[in-house]
């Protein structure tokens, strides 16, 4: 790789930031218009608690973002993977989920600005794919804070919440770090704009804000279980979703790229807040998911997101799940 960290980090932080950024007080003047996409769900169940899977689209991201990434090994766990393998860029994908409970409708994640890339922004389409409307959802819950993960909270344009009826859920420690000024003003200029657009997208739930521990494990819903996993960001969260002896694990991003981080738990991406702690949390992951033949779905797994982890060799594979049939 002949671009320096600076120069990478720049480049990919320039592809998350949006041309029109809301601030904490005020909304910017009009964003560019993103073309007209259509959605895609897939539909799951544990037990009786339903899950969908929302897509949002997919970005390309230029592998140098990748820590200790290899040409060589990268093409041989993209072959093994059964996956395009481009030495430049990775096509990863960008999912939400809707947890429906009894009595309770929780939105997980909700997707990238349209700046990001032409292919993102379906997450309203896929909702309305779905038979939902942004009134009914009654929690977001966000696995971190990072811009491709919040965009469906707010109208960028009018700064509008577009979630009215939503309590906002997530760690703490993940608001703490986004609205720090410290942190914000130890980043890399190019990096801001980012930190920017999802502090603008956030501001509107501030006083719906439910803020849970890092330190231990939370219930937010019957069945619905907030599990700390640290290094992405200090406050990243996955939620287990269990109902008798069948159980979910959505875990955020503990993987983002699905062609190499199953053969090569130890490679990170530069935007991991703790490279060291996001690895050892991934391999957990992964060994507990393939001891226990645990189902998993995560933000930037390829859609439909929900699958499989087994062991190959000394590192793993991603099995995408089979459909589920219930009725």
């Amino acid at each position: 790789m002949t671009l320096s960290r600076r120069h990478l980090f720049t480049g990919a932080a320039a592809a998350l930031a949006a041309p029109a950024i809301i601030s904490a007080n005020t909304a910017a003047a009009q964003p560019q218009q993103a073309p007209i996409l259509g959605g895609d769900i897939r539909r799951d169940f544990v037990g009786n608690i339903e899950v969908i899977a929302l897509w949002d689209g997919f970005a390309p991201l230029p592998n140098g973002i990748i820590t200790g990434f290899d040409a060589g090994e990268g093409a041989a766990a993209a072959a093994g993977a059964y996956k395009h393998f481009d030495a430049e860029t990775s096509k990863i994908s960008i999912n939400g989920y809707i947890i429906k409970t009894a009595d309770r409708i929780i939105a997980v994640d909700t997707g990238a600005p349209p700046a990001m890339a032409p292919t993102v922004g379906r997450w309203q389409q896929s909702l309305a794919l779905a038979g939902l409307t942004p009134d009914m959802i009654d929690s977001v819950f966000l696995t971190h804070m990072h811009g491709d993960h919040v965009a469906g909270l707010t109208d960028i344009t009018t700064g509008a919440a577009r979630l009215p009826g939503a309590r906002l859920i997530a760690a703490q420690a993940e608001w703490d770090f986004t609205f720090s000024d410290e942190v914000y003003n130890a980043l890399p200029a190019a990096f801001q704009p980012n930190i920017d657009l999802a502090r603008g997208l956030i501001q509107p739930y501030r006083d719906v804000f439910e803020g849970i521990p890092m330190q231990g494990q939370t219930d937010i819903a019957p069945g619905v279980t907030a599990i700390p996993l640290p290094g992405h960001t200090p406050g990243h969260m996955g939620l287990l979703i269990s109902d008798g002896d069948e159980h979910l694990l959505i875990w955020g991003d503990a993987v983002h790229l699905p062609a190499f981080q199953f053969a090569h738990p130890d490679w990170g991406v530069i935007f991991d807040a703790d490279h060291g702690a996001a690895a050892q949390t991934r391999k957990n992951l992964l060994d507990m998911a393939a001891t226990d033949r645990l189902r998993v779905g995560g933000m930037h797994l390829d859609f439909p997101s929900l699958g499989y982890v087994e062991r190959s060799g000394d590192s793993y594979r991603y099995i995408p799940a089979p459909a589920s049939y219930h009725g």
